[in-house]
Order: structure tokens, then sequence, then C-alpha cells
């Protein structure tokens, strides 16, 4: 099975694409699909998910967001679900790997608390992208008012210094200032985020066309006075 999935990505691939995703993600083995394209195929294969699963490899991109596609599309319990995932994470060798998935995975509404609690340990992992998974899992599906709070103190917590990790947490808190800016505002005056992130989170906050002119420069003041 695994060599007809290869094949078929094979199909959808140019080397034009090829190249030009290697530059956005130059630690990656690369076929060049588009991920619209693998998405779609792999929600055409999810009816026989588990038994894909059992049989593909993680060493091109395509074939691993493959996997993790069908993880999200499976039509089985959430408690099953997650342990596929979980197989999925230790499985991410770069950021697209992580934040194509991350950001697709869905669940229904009276599941979102055991989802929440299976991330929050990843919070805490050694794991450059299993940090960063649990970041993007958490601004792309549980930015409410219920957890605000839990993830802006978190995110205080994460152990920085690793490039991917402290990126996504800048852009988690960048998106936090957009959603709850007053509360985001305390954490950026008052919190206990490192100078690598406040930088980090400053220079999104500036570019983001999401934040008002004087938003970016009460941001900016916030920030500066900490750093």
């Amino acid at each position: 099975m695994r060599d007809d999935i290869y094949r078929e990505i094979c199909n959808i691939s140019t080397e034009k694409l090829k190249n030009f995703s290697q530059k956005l993600i130059p630690d990656a083995k690369i076929i060049g699909a588009k991920v619209p394209d693998v998405r779609a195929m792999a929600k055409k294969y999810a009816d026989n998910g588990t038994e894909i699963l059992k049989d593909l490899k993680y060493e091109y991109f395509e074939e691993t967001i493959f996997a993790g596609f069908i993880i999200c599309f499976l039509k089985t319990d959430i408690k099953t679900k997650l342990k596929y995932l979980e197989n999925y994470i230790v499985n991410i060798k770069n950021w697209a790997e992580c934040d194509c998935v991350a950001s697709a995975f869905k669940f229904k509404k009276s599941e979102s608390e055991i989802v929440w609690n299976f991330i929050k340990p990843y919070f805490s992992k050694d794991g450059e992208f299993e940090k960063r998974f649990a970041v993007i899992m958490s601004l792309s599906h549980f930015l409410d008012e219920k957890h605000i709070d839990e993830i802006l103190e978190i995110a205080q917590n994460i152990k920085s210094g690793q490039f991917y990790t402290d990126m996504g947490i800048g852009w988690l808190i960048l998106v936090c200032f957009i959603k709850f800016r007053e509360k985001t505002e305390t954490v950026l005056e008052n919190g206990k985020l490192s100078n690598e992130i406040l930088k980090i989170t400053l220079s999104k906050i500036k570019q983001s066309k999401r934040v008002s002119k004087e938003d970016k420069e009460r941001a900016e003041r916030l920030i500066k006075r900490r750093t």
C-alpha cells in the first residue's frame, strides 16, 4: 500500500514545486506535491485509514502529512484518533509537518477537553516540534474565553531557546494579542516571557495587518520596557 501511495503522490507532483518547497523546508525530503492535493488524497483514502497507517513510512514530507491528514479524517472515537496522533507527533521532522496537521485536526465540541488534556503535556516535552505542535494546536483550536488564561500562563513557562518553538510561541502571543488584547498586554508588560520571545512577538505584531497602528505602538512601548 505504501508504494501505491508514494506513486500517487509522485503523479501529482512537479519538479518546479519540489524546488520551491525545498527552499521553504530545507531540512525535508520533498516529492513536490501541493499540500491541498495531498489533503484531498488523504480524504479519499480515509475510510481505509487504519489499514493504510500500518504500512506508511514517514520518509518524505508529503508521505508524512498524508499520514497526518488521514488521522484528521479518521471516522473513529476521539481517544483512538489521539493514539494515532501521538504516533504522528513523534515522527514530525520540520515546522510544516507540524503546522499542516495541527491546524487541520478536527474534533467535536464535546471532545474539546479530551483534546486539550491530550496536548497539554506536550508543552513541556523536550522535542522542538512536540512543543510547537501543542502551541499550534492551541492557537488553532483553543483561543477562547475558557482557555485564554491557561494558555497565556502556559506560554510563559514553555522552555524556550529552540528556534521553531520560539517562533511558534511568538505567533501564539500575537494571536492572543489580537483576540484578547488586555489580557495579553498584562503578560507583555509584567509576565515571564523571555527577551527573545518578546522580540519575536513584537516583530510579528508589527508585521500583522490585523493589528492597528495604535496597538502596534502600544505593544512596542510595553515590550521595549522589558527588553
